[in-house]
């Protein structure tokens, strides 16, 4: 294995790590920490407790969004 493979293997790695972190953030029992008054993510919030960027959070919630595994907005009527 060349270091190049070997390299975009952790970095995939890494990707995933954080996408793991942060689904857990916006679906796990803190949820609503993360969840501003008007129903969107709290981004500054999870960058913060996270120690992300604010890039990689709206990347990795942007993803989430669209393959419908979290909503774009969160009903706060129901967001127990």
């Amino acid at each position: 294995m060349t270091r190049r493979e070997r390299a975009l293997i952790n970095a995939k790695s890494i990707k995933e790590k954080k996408r793991r972190q942060i689904l857990n953030a916006v679906t796990g029992i803190m949820k609503d920490e993360y969840i501003k008054p008007d129903g969107t993510w709290n981004i500054y919030k999870l960058t913060k407790d996270l120690g992300m960027s604010k890039n990689t959070i709206k990347s990795h919630l942007q993803q989430l969004i669209q393959e419908g595994i979290i909503p774009e907005k969160v009903n706060i009527n129901n967001s127990n």
